[in-house]
């Protein structure tokens, strides 16, 4: 049975991928542009989340200290689909988990309720075990996975 409130979702997070190597960029690509098709008026915000890591090969992006939050908000608004005003960056995530919950920190700040979060097949079994202890720490906001 479909959970229609959580249909009604009010945020995006899009989760980080360890940019350290060039290949990768297709992974985030993929996450930025499922979180795009799915854009629509009742989206609030979107909430990049990924952290530093020192080393990247990813496109123009080889500065050092550059997060994948960072990367994230300029491809995002590259596409020119989207306001700046609409992106929330979280950059201290260096985990999955941590993504999850500094997310969900936001979420409360910003007065969100309903998220979809956005990672891969992989993403999906890690952060299931996460979201147990993180949605009851957190019982006002619902997260769905995508």
């Amino acid at each position: 049975m479909k959970n229609k409130k959580l249909d009604l979702i009010d945020s995006i997070v899009i989760l980080g991928y360890d940019l350290s190597k060039k290949e990768h960029k297709v992974i985030i690509l993929d996450r930025i542009k499922r979180a795009l098709s799915r854009f629509d008026k009742n989206i609030k915000k979107i909430i990049l989340s990924g952290g530093v890591y020192n080393k990247f090969g990813f496109l123009r992006f080889r500065k050092k200290g550059i997060t994948e939050a960072r990367i994230m908000k300029k491809l995002i608004l590259s596409f020119k689909k989207i306001k700046e005003d609409k992106l929330l960056l979280e950059e201290s995530s260096k985990t999955t988990f941590s993504n999850i919950l500094n997310s969900i920190r936001i979420m409360k700040k910003s007065g969100l309720k309903r998220a979809l979060v956005i990672g891969d097949k992989k993403i999906k079994r890690k952060i299931s075990i996460g979201f147990a202890k993180l949605v009851s720490r957190a019982k006002d906001i619902k997260l769905k996975i995508d």
